[in-house]
């Protein structure tokens, strides 16, 4: 890891911090704090150089980004989602005031964006370790490790890494840094470096997208789902697919091809105003993965009961409904009138499994 300051290589200090021999950053929970907002950093260290972990973990887990929609939780919520381990990952969201963001987290695996973003992930090489830009709360990092890659997550909030590690059970390192700032960490070999659902929030996409290749080393960059001005999506800092293709000297894609792909379908991809866009650079072939190997135990798709589908939310649904579009037989509103294929496996593509945490 490197500082986001100096950009020199960050070394152990003790249990509980990061250095270059001038600033020290913190690590909690084993997740080290390399975002450059100079307040929290101090904080966090102060409390942690006065001993006191729950003090420290709080003004982390109290860290929001510059979009999100609610305010940040109190520290009587977080001790209650940091001291009930018997916690739900949706009630612990709750209690850290995510608000509709909790709604998209809690759903994202029932969404034609998720998979989309596995089959994008079908399209780069599979011998290469994957690190996550922009990972979330590690539903691909989850996917990843149950289909036997190694991982690393990069995300600018250290509570959504928290989830990561205590509730989908993400093993690769996790770190807390901002993509647009630096590189984050530095690579000896080749990566694939994936970034789904979040670059249409870079203000700054060109460093970031130059930061992400030289994480690669070499390998392969693949991002997905990029929000345009057509989406009805409103936050961020869309553009339309011409300024996407000024980035990168990758095919820039309409992403229904990844999210229809994973049906076997194809996409008009001559649509002159995609609501949102994705490219690989340095894209293999297509080969399916094995999302559900070794036993992976899989669940009803909750969404999916007797009565129809139980939608979260109406902000949700009309998502959902914009992103997917020529699923056909595949939309919630089918399956939940069709049965589950006999083949597990059958029925993790169709989305009637899932591979949820174990405390969904």
């Amino acid at each position: 890891m490197i500082s986001p300051r100096t950009g020199e290589v960050l070394r152990p200090e003790g249990d509980h911090f990061l250095t270059d021999g001038t600033d020290r950053w913190p690590v909690v929970d084993g997740i080290p704090y390399l975002r450059d907002k100079e307040a929290v950093r101090a904080a966090a260290a102060a409390a942690l150089d006065a001993g006191d972990m729950a003090a420290a973990r709080r003004q982390l887990l109290a860290d929001q980004d510059r979009f999100s929609p609610t305010p940040p939780p109190g520290a009587d919520a977080i001790d209650r989602a940091v001291d009930r381990p018997e916690l739900s990952l949706r009630e612990a969201m709750q209690l850290l005031n995510y608000g509709a963001v909790g709604d998209y987290f809690a759903y994202r695996w029932c969404s034609p964006t998720f998979t989309g973003g596995l089959h994008m992930l079908e399209r780069t090489p599979h011998h290469l370790p994957v690190i996550e830009v922009a990972c979330g709360i590690g539903h691909f990092l989850h996917a990843l490790e149950a289909a036997g890659r190694r991982t690393v997550g990069v995300d600018i909030v250290w509570s959504k890494l928290w989830l990561a590690r205590r509730y989908l059970g993400v093993r690769g390192p996790l770190i807390c840094g901002d993509i647009e700032r630096g590189p984050v960490l530095a690579t000896r070999k080749p990566h694939t470096v994936f970034c789904h659902d979040a670059l249409y929030f870079f203000e700054h996409k060109g460093p970031a997208l130059a930061h992400m290749r030289k994480l690669s080393g070499g390998g392969s960059v693949a991002v997905g789902h990029v929000h345009t001005r057509s989406s009805g999506h409103a936050a961020g800092f869309a553009g339309e697919r011409a300024d996407y293709t000024k980035l990168t000297g990758a095919f820039v894609r309409d992403d229904a091809d990844y999210r229809l792909g994973w049906y076997d379908r194809e996409s008009d991809t001559g649509h002159p105003a995609p609501i949102a866009v994705g490219w690989i650079e340095n894209e293999t072939d297509h080969r399916p993965i094995d999302w559900t190997r070794d036993g992976t135990s899989l669940q009803s798709n909750p969404l999916l009961t007797e009565n129809g589908v139980s939608w979260p939310s109406d902000g949700w649904r009309k998502e959902y409904t914009e992103d997917g579009a020529g699923l056909g037989e595949y939309t919630l509103e089918k399956l939940a009138a069709t049965p589950a294929p006999a083949s597990s496996r059958e029925a993790f593509r169709s989305r009637h499994l899932l591979n949820l945490p174990a405390r969904w």
